[in-house]
């Protein structure tokens, strides 16, 4: 029997000129030095964040323009993380507009 080896195979980054690649550097940084600043509205005691507080960082960084791939590399959460954390605070508030819209003024 022969296998099927037709798997899909990974996108591939394209090549970046070196203008391209600096701009990249510079929005890196740039998340990066905006995450003390996020990280201090969620700190504990420990200084270790919670994974439901780093999606919510890492939503609140998306919500300034950054892209989800950098947040989630400089966060250091995995997407499927972030994805549960930011359904289940949706899901929250569309429960909670619901249960106050359900009581007659």
């Amino acid at each position: 029997m022969s296998k099927n080896t037709n798997k899909p195979k990974k996108k591939e980054e394209k090549k970046l000129t070196r203008e391209e690649e600096l701009e990249r550097e510079n929005e890196l940084l740039r998340l990066e030095n905006s995450l003390p600043k996020k990280n201090e509205s969620f700190s504990r005691e420990s200084g270790c964040l919670p994974r439901k507080a780093q999606a919510k960082v890492a939503f609140e960084l998306k919500e300034e323009g950054f892209r989800l791939k950098d947040i989630l590399l400089v966060v250091g959460i995995p997407e499927a993380t972030y994805h549960y954390h930011v359904r289940k605070i949706i899901y929250g508030l569309v429960y909670l507009l619901f249960f106050v819209l359900s009581f007659p003024l």
